[in-house]
This record gives C-alpha cells, structure tokens and sequence, in this order.
C-alpha cells in the first residue's frame, strides 16, 4: 500500500513536469520527504494526502488506490475556488488579482459583452467550448 501511493505521487509529479523539492515546496514538504514517500520508505500521512489532493486537484481515491482517474470532474465553482486560491498564495499574480478586481466592477449588463470578447481571444476559430 505505502509504495502504490508512492507511485502515485511520482506520476502526479511527473505529470506536472515537477522534480520532488519543487512539488514538495507546494505543500510544505522538502524533497527528501517527497523522496521517501515515492519510494515507499515511510507512509505518507493523511494530512499529506489531503495537501496533495488540494493543490494539485488529483482525487484522492485515485492517489490511494490507483482506481479511477487521475483527476475528478470539477464543476465551474470548483474550477474559479481553486484558480483564486492558487492566485492568493503566488506571489507573483499581481496582475491576474487586479485583472480579477477590474472584472469585479464591471456592471451586469456588460457581462454578455466581456464574454463574447473573451471567447473571441480564447477560440479565434470559433471552436467554442462552453
């Protein structure tokens, strides 16, 4: 069980292009624990667990087992509580946070507008995704 987990954790890494100091720094980890966690020398808390399903949205079933998929359906709620609490602890987002303040101000009835623009930049082929 302790190395299936460690199997895991090196493929969600893996996936995210990280080496394990950098995927550890995420959720308060050094590498080394990252280390011996992947490779089964010492089981990994549930506390750790739940960090690494938190940010790097795996689902935990899939983390524990291997079952199911990697990561779980997420809803547009999810997706926007996840993308913010991201933005909060990088320090490096000023702009996105003051681009997020701006949106914060426009008036309703600019909504359909900011919307169509956006889908604009994002899919110049029209190729939307809703």
């Amino acid at each position: 069980m302790i190395k299936l987990i460690g199997e895991q954790i090196n493929a969600l890494r893996k996936f995210f292009g990280l080496n394990q100091a950098e995927f550890g720094a995420k959720i308060g980890l050094k590498g080394s624990s990252v280390s011996n966690y992947e490779v089964g020398r010492v089981s990994v808390p549930d506390s750790v667990i739940l960090s690494i399903c938190r940010e790097y949205g795996c689902d935990e079933t899939w983390l524990r087992t291997g079952e199911g998929e990697m990561f779980r359906p997420r809803n547009h709620r999810e997706q926007v509580v996840d993308y913010l609490s991201r933005l909060l602890r990088d320090p490096s987002a000023d702009f996105q946070l003051r681009l997020i303040e701006l949106i914060s101000e426009i008036p309703p009835e600019f909504w359909p507008l900011l919307e169509e623009k956006a889908r604009s930049i994002l899919f110049p082929d029209g190729d939307v995704k809703t």
